[in-house]
C-alpha cells in the first residue's frame, strides 16, 4: 500500500521536476535544516528554561519568543518536509527510519500539546518531565533525519 502511494506521488510532474533540477533537492534541503534550526533551537532554549536554566529570565519572556519561532520553524520543516518527500518519494516513504522519524514528531508534538493544555486547564503539569522527554525527542528526530541517508 505505501508502496502505491511512493510510485504515484513519484509519477507526479512536481515529482519528476524536483529529480530533474540539479539545485531544487539542495536548496530545499537547506531551507529544510534551517527550520529544524529554528524549531528545535527554540524549543531547546524553552525546555532548558523549564529545568531551571536562566532563572534570571522570566518563563514568558522566554516563552514567547522561543515558542514564535519554534511555530515558524515547525511551518517551514513541514513545507520542505513534504518537498523532500515529493522528490524521492519511493525511497523515503519505504525507508524504515523515515517512519520511526515520523513517529518520533507525533509523540514529541503530543508533548509539546500535552504540557500547553495542562498549562491551560490550570491542571498543574510535570515541566521537567515535559521538558526532559523533548529534548530526548527533538534530539531522536534529528538524528533519525541524518540515519534516513544510511538506511
Amino acid at each position: 500500500m505505501l508502496s502505491d502511494v511512493a510510485a504515484e506521488i513519484g509519477a507526479t510532474s512536481l515529482s519528476r521536476s524536483l529529480q530533474a533540477s540539479t539545485w531544487m533537492y539542495p536548496i530545499t534541503e537547506s531551507f529544510h535544516l534551517l527550520g529544524i534550526a529554528l524549531l528545535v533551537g527554540g524549543a531547546f532554549i524553552f525546555d532548558l528554561r523549564l529545568l531551571g536554566v536562566g532563572r534570571s529570565l522570566s518563563l514568558d519572556s522566554v516563552a514567547n519568543l522561543n515558542l514564535m519561532l519554534s511555530r515558524r520553524g515547525f511551518v517551514l520543516v513541514v513545507l520542505t518536509g513534504l518537498l523532500l518527500v515529493i522528490a524521492n518519494p519511493e525511497e523515503i516513504i519505504l525507508n524504515r527510519t523515515f517512519q520511526i522519524k515520523m513517529a518520533l514528531i507525533l509523540a514529541a508534538l503530543v508533548n509539546v500539546g500535552a504540557y500547553h493544555w495542562r498549562e491551560r486547564k490550570g491542571l498543574g503539569s510535570w515541566p521537567k518531565a515535559h521538558a526532559l522527554l523533548s529534548l530526548g525527542l527533538w534530539t531522536s528526530v534529528i538524528f533519525a533525519g541524518r540515519f534516513i541517508a544510511y538506511t
